[in-house]
């Protein structure tokens, strides 16, 4: 449904999108209009956030951080950082 995509590949997401038919576009506006009160407002926001870090439920996921990434100690994975399933 959704797109991920790098800063370095954002260029091409657009062409795609571009040239992707009216129906597609529609169908996504619809998604995210269904998604905006559970993922896009501060409550919905704070429910996410609430399910993750109390049972592992909602929308949320853990990845590890990029290469280069920096912890407020040094580079990732930081032993003071939670562990993550992704680690």
């Amino acid at each position: 449904m959704g797109f991920s995509v790098s800063v370095d590949n954002f260029g091409a997401l657009l062409e795609r999108l571009y040239e992707a038919p009216d129906s597609e576009i529609t169908r996504r506006e619809a998604a995210a209009r269904k998604l905006s009160p559970s993922h896009f407002t501060y409550q919905g926001t704070l429910d996410q956030i609430r399910r993750f870090l109390v049972n592992g439920t909602g929308d949320l996921r853990c990845r590890v951080p990029p290469l280069g990434t920096r912890g407020p100690g040094g580079p990732w994975p930081n032993p003071v950082t939670p562990k993550c399933r992704a680690y």
